[in-house]
């Protein structure tokens, strides 16, 4: 494979579309300095090979869109196989894949790009295997070999096996690798440690520093998507169209509600006139009927007053009658309630005695039971007082006595340490001796044994002072100043325990565990009986003896009451009070139909008379009421057509102004426009302040570098991820080596490490004279062997470990372009930690690589690659993305 050209649009640091074009298919070399766009060009070209064009991974959105946002073109020409090929994709918006043959008519897009794609890079060795040869920047100081390549390294070495043997011996690599998985990993739970703990702990940290950089990114741009829906909000809102027609819309439905409203004014003044004309029609009319109505009225109340005076009299008879067996009824009634009322008395009063009764025997029972629970919580109190008192005066616990054991053996181990570095003396007093006999300034009253201090001196009162100085005396003194320390601490300890040595604090011990374990069970057999407390419980016996004494003993004592006597005696009273209660009804209802006749004819023949007087006072006389109702018939008839003319009038304003109905609408209709006038000028300023806000906030963020940030950290978490893959493999790698290392060695130093050693070994010797490369399980590097020595890759120096890898590349890279697979090898800022003295010589390595396969450089130091050589590159635009 070549890489020909590459072209993106819309991608990190590119806003603007630019190309790379030209290159040579050698060693091609892009320099300029930082931030030109160089590493995102290699993240763009692994990209398009290696994601699909609908992938919607953030990862890979946070790798290729541009803080501004956009969607990401990628276009490259290469050659594989004999053959050209140009692959364009477009990511996450307007989403796209083409792959087009170029010079046969060939094109596949989209699913079927991506298929042709995979069909062709598995045909050709490449896929996983191109993140080998494609080192980005950072990444140069990993170890190549191992993952995806190392089948295709192995089917490309078994052409080439070379029956050549060298390297070191079994016994110094398996000794390597225990020790290498001794330092990554730790023997008893198998945890990681050292620099492979300190990867992966700097994994989770820049995960963590990724989701809260990710978490920014994705506010901003949220608020990027706000700003965008305001300014176009802000645009509709302030378009004069818009506007206008908002304003004409208000005028038109203030025209229309003023006139409706004037149209309604005349229809409400001709109702008036209408309702006046036709009050005084009706009023005609009625006058004209009531006269007449009077009239006749007045004839048949003459006829009918003498028939009701009769009535009247017979009426009156017969309510006295009733009202008089009325009271007797009452009376009869009065006597059977009071009756009842006395019975029920007496069933009340027998059945309060028969619950009082019930009442004291349970209070006596639950008495009895309270006093007994009291009496036990008595007797538990006498006895937890005494365990509490006795706990109180021995203070020896588990923590003490653990400390009194811990500073009892530490003194053991120092008297059996001193024991063997200084002299013990014992000494032996006559009586009258006692206190004459000093060591170093303490008297010694009886016969002792004692160790000497480093530097002792004794003094003999009357006699004189005896320096000792111990053999050993500055390399004990030490230890004998922590045992005077120590006996020193263990004789407060048993202060503290009021013990004079350990067997007396474990006697208190075990007194204090006894009393512990009878106050607990004594605690435990109290708050069985007395949960709440033993105050509680005697105040529950307190209330129990109150309520007993409460309750009054009834006359028959402890003998049952017959309830039901006095309950029989009580329904007795209630049917005979029920009888006479339906006869005071019956009296009741005959005295008030009496009553209610009474009353009505009464009422009738007064109402009658009142009708009579106020009809003779209304009516005119006798002799002028004809020429009265003929005057009254000629005015109704003139109202009644003035109320015609008034309501033909009304009915043609009726026809012609609008219902209220649709007068309330058209209000409606203007109250809605004024509000959207109002609302679309309450909208504006509102968006006026958000897009300022969020234009502030986007300031903000592109000070603070949230884009660079987050693709930092999300290249430094790659790099950290790939830190500790690395590290697994290794061990998983190195845990099989030395299990299988006897059986393989052989095989692997014979078919596999001498060719890749052969391989490698005209680029190793150019940098590095008289050096080889060791390489372990899976090709990756092991170190460096100079003067027979292992060199291991740990040890060396960053400048040295990035030539090394750079090194295996080429030299992994060689062997796939011998088995017919060329690659381009893509160095992104690899040798940042080599000199030029240093980068002359791997320059020479890769113009040499060169020749089988192609070299790609992109570097920021332009000095140092200067004048070097091979074939220089440089970004133009790419005019023709405008189109894409």
């Amino acid at each position: 494979m070549k890489i020909k050209a590459i072209r993106v649009a819309e991608v990190g640091c590119f806003n603007s579309p630019v190309a790379l074009e030209g290159l040579s298919g050698g060693l091609d070399v892009l320099s300029g300095p930082n931030e030109l766009g160089k590493s995102t060009l290699l993240k763009a070209l692994h990209t398009v090979f290696a994601e699909k064009y609908t992938s919607t991974s953030k990862v890979l959105k946070n790798r290729l869109v541009p803080y501004g946002g956009g969607s990401p073109l990628v276009e490259v020409d290469f050659e594989i196989g004999g053959d050209a090929y140009q692959l364009r994709k477009r990511y996450f918006t307007a989403k796209s894949a083409e792959l087009r043959r170029v010079g046969k008519n060939e094109i596949a897009r989209n699913a079927d790009a991506e298929e042709r794609l995979d069909a062709l890079l598995a045909e050709h060795g490449g896929g996983g295997r191109l993140a080998l040869f494609w080192v980005e920047q950072g990444a140069g100081l990993t170890p190549a070999g191992a993952g995806d390549a190392e089948t295709s390294l192995r089917a490309a070495l078994e052409n080439e096996v070379a029956l050549v043997a060298g390297g070191t011996t079994v016994r110094a690599v398996q000794s390597a690798v225990r020790k290498r998985i001794d330092d990554l990993r730790t023997a008893s739970r198998s945890q990681a440690k050292g620099p492979y703990k300190d990867a992966k702990t700097e994994q989770e940290r820049l995960t963590r520093d990724h989701a809260e950089a990710a978490k920014s990114r994705e506010l901003a741009d949220l608020r990027l998507e706000n700003l965008a829906r305001a300014r176009t909000e802000r645009q509709q809102l302030t378009d004069a169209e818009i506007a206008e027609a908002r304003a004409t819309e208000v005028m038109a439905a203030r025209q229309a509600v003023i006139a409706a409203t004037a149209a309604q004014q005349r229809l409400r003044e001709a109702e008036a006139a209408w309702q006046h004309q036709d009050a005084v029609r009706a009023l005609a009319v009625s006058t004209h009927e009531i006269f007449a109505r009077n009239s006749a009225e007045h004839a048949n109340l003459l006829a009918s007053a003498a028939v009701n005076a009769g009535a009247l009299a017979t009426a009156e008879r017969q309510r006295t009658t009733a009202q008089d067996a009325l009271t007797q009824a009452r009376t009869g009634a009065g006597i059977a309630e009071q009756a009842e009322a006395e019975r029920r008395t007496e069933l009340e009063q027998a059945e309060q005695a028969e619950r009082d009764r019930k009442d004291a025997k349970r209070s006596q029972r639950e008495q009895a039971k309270l006093q007994s629970a009291v009496s036990d919580c008595v007797r538990l109190i006498a006895l937890i007082e005494p365990y509490e008192a006795a706990l109180a005066h021995n203070p020896v616990d588990d923590t003490l006595l653990r400390r009194i054991e811990a500073e009892t053996a530490d003194i053991r181990a120092l008297e059996a340490e001193l024991a063997a570095a200084l002299p013990i003396i014992s000494v032996d007093l006559l009586p009258q001796a006692a206190g004459t006999v000093r060591l170093d300034g303490v008297p010694i009253h009886t016969d002792a044994r004692v160790f000497l201090r480093p530097y002792s001196v004794l003094d003999i009162s009357g006699i004189g002072r005896i320096t000792i100085t111990a053999a050993g005396a500055a390399t004990t003194k030490e230890a004998a100043d922590d045992l005077a320390a120590r006996f020193t601490t263990l004789a407060d300890l048993l202060v503290r325990a009021e013990s004079a040595d350990l067997a007396m604090a474990r006697d208190r011990h075990q007194q204090r565990q006894r009393i512990e374990k009878q106050l607990h069970e004594a605690q435990v057999r109290l708050s069985v009986l007395a949960p709440h407390g033993p105050a509680a419980l005697a105040a529950e016996l307190a209330d129990a003896s109150a309520r007993l004494s409460g309750i009054a003993a009834g006359e028959g004592g402890d003998l049952p009451i017959d309830v039901k006597l006095y309950a029989d005696q009580l329904a007795a009273a209630i049917a005979a009070r029920r009888t006479a209660a339906m006869a005071v009804n019956r009296a009741v209802d005959t005295e008030r139909a009496a009553t209610e006749l009474y009353l009505g004819i009464k009422a009738r023949h007064d109402e009658q008379g009142r009708r009579l007087t106020a009809l003779s006072a209304e009516l005119p006389r006798e002799s002028e009421r004809a020429a009265h109702a003929t005057e009254l018939a000629r005015t109704a008839i003139a109202a009644e057509s003035a109320a015609r003319e008034a309501l033909l009038v009304r009915q043609a304003l009726r026809e012609t102004t609008p219902a209220s109905e649709q007068c309330e609408a058209m209000r409606r209709a203007l109250t809605r426009a004024e509000e959207a006038e109002a609302q679309a000028i309450a909208r504006l300023a509102q968006l006026e302040r958000e897009i300022a806000g969020h234009e502030a906030a986007l300031e903000r963020d592109l000070a603070e570098g949230i884009e660079e940030r987050l693709a930092d950290l999300a290249d430094r978490l790659t790099m950290a991820g790939a830190r500790v893959a690395e590290f697994e493999r290794e061990l998983a790698a190195l845990t099989l080596l030395d299990a299988r290392l006897e059986a393989a060695e052989k095989h692997t130093h014979q078919r596999y490490v001498i060719p890749a050693s052969a391989a490698l070994a005209p680029y190793l010797t150019t940098v590095f004279p008289a050096a080889e490369l060791s390489m372990g399980k899976g090709f990756t590097p092991e170190g460096l062997v100079r003067s027979g020595r292992l060199e291991s890759v740990s040890v060396l120096s960053d400048g040295t470990k990035e030539q090394v890898a750079i090194l295996a590349r080429l030299g992994f890279a060689a062997i796939e372009a011998d088995a017919g697979r060329p690659f381009p090898v893509i160095l992104d800022d690899a040798l940042v930690y080599a000199d030029d003295a240093r980068i002359a010589r791997m320059f020479d390595s890769l113009t040499s690589a060169a020749r089988r396969h192609q070299v790609i450089v992109l570097t920021c130091r332009e000095r140092a690659f200067a004048g070097i050589g091979g074939h220089r590159l440089r970004l133009a635009n790419w005019p023709q993305a405008l189109a894409a």
